[in-house]
């Protein structure tokens, strides 16, 4: 998969919610985050798919960041962009934000979890394979779905 760091529109990313990991956007989180552009913090690039022959680049990692920089006013934003399309964005976005960011609260990682047992492809892969993807112990993975089949 090629990827490129290259500056990009604000308006030219899409925030679909096909792709966010969180379970809500965090008000105080991206009014923080709007306050440290301010005091000129540098944040890392934000992680987008570039579909082939579209225009479109859809965001799967930076969901606050984003917000923080369209609140800002910010025109143009730094990212990573990758090949791929809206399924390569999703299964990026499982395992985002466990290593940056605000941590992933309980509620993230079960919506995480929650997303990929209901995605035909991810789904079908083995419970070790789905906690990489998500980066959830495999614990999480078989309680949520013993709770599933009651």
């Amino acid at each position: 998969m090629k990827k490129s760091k290259i500056t990009l529109a604000v308006n030219n990313i899409l925030a679909s919610a096909a792709t966010q990991a969180r379970k809500k956007i965090d008000p105080d989180l991206v009014a923080q985050y709007v306050d440290d552009i301010a005091n000129g913090a540098e944040f890392p690039p934000l992680v987008v798919f570039a579909e082939e022959g579209s225009e479109r680049y859809i965001l799967a990692d930076g969901f606050h960041r984003l917000q923080a920089y369209v609140e800002s006013d910010h025109k143009e934003v730094e990212v990573e962009a990758h090949d791929g399309d809206l399924h390569s964005a999703f299964r990026y976005a499982l395992g985002s934000n466990c290593e940056h960011g605000a941590r992933r609260t309980n509620a993230d990682k079960r919506h995480v979890v929650e997303l990929a047992l209901k995605d035909p492809e991810v789904s079908q892969r083995p419970t070790k394979e789905i906690a990489e993807i998500c980066r959830v112990n495999e614990k999480t993975i078989r309680r949520i779905r013993e709770e599933q089949l009651d």
